[in-house]
């Protein structure tokens, strides 16, 4: 759906109709793929479940590859962003195929083919009795009630019409839960799959056959894998943190992994707890310890490549657009919670994604009493101390924006994008912690107009008065 109104927006909407994704693709392999709206346009979200799909078998990767190169030759004539998938699936496919390589000449290994777990749930309380506990897929809701909502309407009234159809178009309008139940899967007799960073997983046996758990896997989901002949070792039991989708990346790290820690008091207070490490942000040890957890049980996921685990617990990845209950976990490591007083600017100046006139932001900004802040010189106390005491945020998206996880409810973020990159990530998660959002969109150079920027900090803070 376009926004429209009567008569005077007229030539927008002719601009639009013009505007088809669908019409530009014909003859192509994508054209006959559901992965357009109704109006022509293609939904990038849509086209990345695809490909998670085409990635899961072999016989697929003669169409992943197809598709991408479809979208590469096409690229820039689209009216959504793709240049972030065709990299991000070229890579994967890339990773994959040279893995299964690997496996065929390695003598040690073979290749096995999985299925996917059952997906029924059984009901559990917070506390319950784990040695009893049997094989299946747990869920511990919290909530009787869960509404869907969409606070799209409401936060973005005032918008022109061209910006609401790129927030349309971006999924800012998604709806949301007020919560999400927590998962978890307990398993017997588990193989760890470590023999590819892009394919690591748990398989075990259900009803006799082979299986992985959907929800228990980085960003690139495969039903096959590589098996060895004869396993390495076999322990009793292990606590399996979530697999972060991307492993070097810091919001995936602190939002999914860490936040998994917070199902760990249901277990046996002696289990090993398992968690895939990063070579960027090693952050699961500073949270643990915070949470008095003894750090002798943690363990890195490469070191049980083969292992077999008499029986193991799968933790499920909790939602991607956040809910209440990740704001009550990480608000723990804030103590005591201050008084949000400081207006922040994250700069970009020393990193790729830097604003062309930085410079003159930051001048801008620290004329209105912004602290200047450069976030990769901060330590993981010093994140939490600064937003914890921010009371307005104003920042480019990227991953450094999972830490308004510590920003107190009732606070505000403004959000920087490029004009070519429109994500609606940070614009529903903050919507959990009751957060004032506005966004600004740079030129296709990188310049960020100084007076829109003002004008943008000014309504955040009117918002509160």
């Amino acid at each position: 759906m376009w926004y429209t109104k009567e008569n005077d927006n007229w030539e927008l909407c002719k601009e639009k109709s013009q505007m088809n994704d669908k019409k530009i693709l014909s003859g192509t392999i994508l054209y006959e793929l559901d992965i357009f709206d109704k109006s022509g346009i293609l939904k990038v979200g849509r086209l990345n479940s695809l490909l998670r799909e085409f990635l899961k078998d072999v016989e697929n990767f003669s169409k992943t590859k197809q598709i991408l190169k479809v979208l590469k030759k096409h690229n820039g004539m689209l009216t959504v962003l793709v240049d972030e998938t065709i990299r991000q699936y070229m890579s994967k496919l890339e990773n994959v195929m040279e893995f299964v390589e690997k496996v065929e000449k390695n003598p040690d290994y073979k290749m096995i083919n999985f299925e996917v777990a059952s997906k029924e749930i059984k009901k559990t309380r917070f506390y319950f009795s784990f040695e009893n506990c049997k094989p299946g897929l747990y869920e511990v809701n919290r909530v009787k009630n869960n509404p869907i909502f969409s606070n799209f309407e409401k936060d973005f009234k005032d918008a022109d019409v061209r910006l609401k159809n790129k927030l349309l178009a971006a999924g800012f309008e998604a709806k949301m839960k007020t919560f999400r139940p927590e998962r978890f899967r307990v398993v017997e007799n588990a193989v760890v799959h470590t023999f590819s960073k892009d394919v690591t997983t748990i398989s075990f046996e259900e009803k006799g056959i082979r299986c992985i758990d959907e929800n228990f896997r980085g960003r690139t989901m495969v039903k096959f894998n590589a098996m060895p002949i004869v396993p390495k070792k076999t322990i009793e039991i292990a606590i399996f943190l979530p697999l972060q989708s991307a492993i070097n990346n810091y919001y995936h790290n602190l939002s999914e992994t860490v936040f998994g820690l917070k199902l760990i008091e249901m277990f046996p207070a002696d289990a090993p707890i398992i968690y895939r490490k990063s070579q960027r942000f090693e952050i699961v040890p500073f949270y643990a310890e915070k949470l008095g957890i003894d750090l002798k049980r943690l363990v890195s996921i490469e070191e049980l490549e083969g292992t077999v685990v008499k029986k193991a617990v799968l933790f499920h990845k909790d939602g991607f657009f956040w809910t209440k209950e990740h704001y009550d976990f990480f608000g723990k490591f804030v103590n005591p919670k201050p008084m949000p007083f400081r207006k922040v600017y994250i700069s970009r100046k020393h990193s790729k994604r830097a604003l062309t006139n930085e410079d003159e932001v930051e001048q801008h900004l620290e004329a209105q009493d912004f602290d200047i802040i450069y976030a990769e010189n901060l330590t993981l106390e010093e994140q939490i101390k600064l937003f914890s005491e921010t009371d307005i945020l104003v920042s480019g998206h990227g991953a450094g924006l999972a830490n308004i996880l510590f920003m107190q409810p009732g606070t505000k973020l403004l959000e920087i994008f490029h004009e070519t990159f429109l994500k609606s990530d940070y614009y529903q998660r903050s919507v959990h912690n009751q957060m004032s959002y506005q966004l600004a969109i740079t030129d296709k150079r990188g310049y960020l107009d100084v007076n829109e920027l003002l004008a943008k900090i000014n309504l955040l803070l009117a918002a509160n008065k």
